[in-house]
């Protein structure tokens, strides 16, 4: 094994996943073109587009990764490509040959969102039978992108705010929501999400990549379904509200809408069945599973004995973190297994937040994880864990994640640090700052949720 020091480790394995998972290299492995024709993989499977039967070919995108997909795509396409829009949180470029790119609100929208959202439905809403539009969807797109919906009932105009909007985000991420629910909202509050994009682009071609950040690759549920047909309903959201206490906190024109739509008065999201969706293909290009098996190779490579944990991490986050340190206590103290070994696993974890703190999914992670590690009676010397966020922003905060060992367990007992003083106020951010252990990449351009790395030595 090479002779760095296990954080150096951790931070090289996680690089190696990004690497594993840039958008760019996804979609020139998938794409290619071959005279007058675009190749598609899906899967064991190839698509053929004769693009001498489109007038135009217009790019859209929404997503934390899409500028680098856009950045992909255009090696292959180049000048075919007759302009595009990508909305993203934070732009390198601000044209890719004809793609212009935007920047706007993420965890919750803002009025750049809307304009963008706008702007997208208007870009799709125009197209034609001869146009082929090739969408670049990602993990954030839900924030990054909206049209707040609007009906008209019995000449009584209902028209969602902005603040609307972010008032229910705000206080689904806050009530520890899974990204299911947070988007089943979302969905049935736009007029973009949940399939209505794919409604927009109608009759023309659509051809959508899209880079998962979610489990098992469900396309309904990354970026809030822009382009795919939605089987949740209005009445999933009365139960959604009602599970996390907020009938009285949610705006009441919210409440309003979605008992319209529970009363069938209003449509619901587009459905399997809806003609819009005839001329969609949607194709995954990456995963998280996609980053993990980067790590393993490099780990393998450092020779690590290499494990991955299969079941998708889930919970809350402290909760998650002292699971895990269990497990490294087991495997640490079983002779049988070969070491050094790293364990890896990903996912997405939720907090419920109850103090004034500041800190994302990964960093009280990690937190968790060193509540239970002050708790063991054994030295625990060689154990060292890195949770991080692959798009490099863990909630709220300017960190990836954050690192956790017996060192930095010394290190906050010398600062006078409580963790559990610092866990009552999901404060993880500030302890780890202190302590010098926050985890910081910077915008990656990739997405394809969290992961934890775990290694015993």
């Amino acid at each position: 094994m090479r002779s760095n020091s296990p954080f150096h480790i951790l931070d090289e394995l996680f690089k190696s996943g990004l690497r594993g998972a840039d958008p760019a290299r996804l979609i020139q492995k998938i794409l290619k073109l071959e005279k007058n024709n675009l190749v598609v993989q899906k899967d064991d499977d190839y698509i053929l587009y004769n693009l001498e039967k489109f007038d135009e070919i217009v790019v859209i995108g929404a997503g934390k990764a899409s500028e680098r997909m856009a950045e992909g795509l255009y090696d292959v396409l180049g000048t075919y490509i007759t302009e595009g829009l990508v909305v993203t949180k934070s732009r390198r470029f601000e044209m890719i040959g004809s793609i212009r790119i935007m920047e706007a609100g993420h965890p919750t929208p803002d009025e750049r969102s809307v304009k963008g959202g706008i702007a997208l439905q208007n870009i799709a809403h125009q197209s034609n039978e001869r146009t082929l539009i090739i969408s670049l969807i990602s993990g954030g797109a839900s924030s990054l992108v909206e049209v707040p919906r609007i009906e008209n009932i019995e000449e009584e105009e209902i028209k969602l705010s902005l603040n609307d909007l972010i008032t229910i985000t705000q206080l689904l991420l806050h009530s520890g929501a899974s990204i299911d629910e947070i988007n089943c909202v979302r969905k049935h509050l736009s007029m973009i999400k949940g399939g209505y994009l794919s409604a927009w682009m109608y009759p023309a071609t659509a051809l959508n990549f899209i880079l998962s950040d979610v489990k098992d690759d469900r396309i309904d549920i990354i970026g809030s379904g822009l382009t795919t047909y939605d089987e949740s309903m209005f009445l999933d959201i009365n139960k959604i509200i009602r599970k996390y206490g907020l009938e009285e906190k949610i705006p009441n024109i919210i409440k309003k809408l979605v008992q319209l739509g529970i009363d069938a008065t209003i449509f619901e999201t587009p459905k399997s069945k809806e003609l819009v969706f005839d001329r969609t293909e949607n194709v995954v290009i990456g995963n998280n599973q996609t980053a993990i098996d980067s790590i393993i190779a490099i780990a393998r490579e450092l020779d690590f004995n290499t494990k991955q944990e299969n079941t998708w991490v889930k919970g809350e986050s402290r909760e998650v973190g002292r699971r895990i340190f269990q497990q490294a206590l087991r495997l640490s103290t079983d002779a049988k297994i070969q070491k050094p070994l790293c364990v890896i696993s990903g996912g997405e974890t939720t907090v419920t937040v109850k103090g004034d703190g500041f800190g994302g999914r990964n960093q009280e992670l990690a937190l968790g994880f060193l509540e239970e590690m002050k708790k063991c009676r054994v030295k625990c010397s060689n154990i060292f864990l890195l949770s991080a966020s692959t798009d490099g922003d863990d909630g709220p905060t300017d960190a990836a994640g954050a690192l956790a060992s017996y060192e930095v367990l010394e290190k906050s007992k010398h600062f006078g640090l409580s963790i559990e003083d610092y866990l009552a106020r999901n404060d993880s951010y500030t302890f780890f700052d202190k302590c010098g252990y926050l985890y910081k990449t910077g915008h990656t351009r990739t997405n394809v949720c969290d992961v934890q790395i775990l290694l015993i030595i």
